[in-house]
């Protein structure tokens, strides 16, 4: 059975600050995380993939169902740079 998210759960992650960003990838102010998915502002986002190359093997994770975007699927560790947050070190 898949988990609810309360209401003031998906409020307090709309309200972390993400930088937007110009097409070069430069800062260019910060906004709530609602705002940025919801104006299609540029933003930093990273991946992370586990390879096991030797054995072609890569690890996952399955999504939460319920996640709003492709909850219950497989995929590799991702997630939103926080403002100011070097890439590396949100990876």
């Amino acid at each position: 059975m898949a988990e609810e998210r309360s209401s003031s759960e998906v409020e307090k992650k709309d309200h972390q600050m993400l930088d937007a960003l110009d097409a070069e990838g430069n800062c260019i102010y910060s906004r709530t995380r609602g705002e940025v998915r919801e104006k299609g502002f540029w933003h930093r986002y990273v991946h992370v993939w586990i390879l096991n190359l030797p054995d072609s093997c890569a690890l996952m994770q399955k999504r939460s169902a319920c996640k709003k975007r492709f909850g219950g699927m497989w995929n590799c560790t991702s997630g939103f740079v926080m403002q100011g947050e070097p890439s590396l070190m949100a990876a």
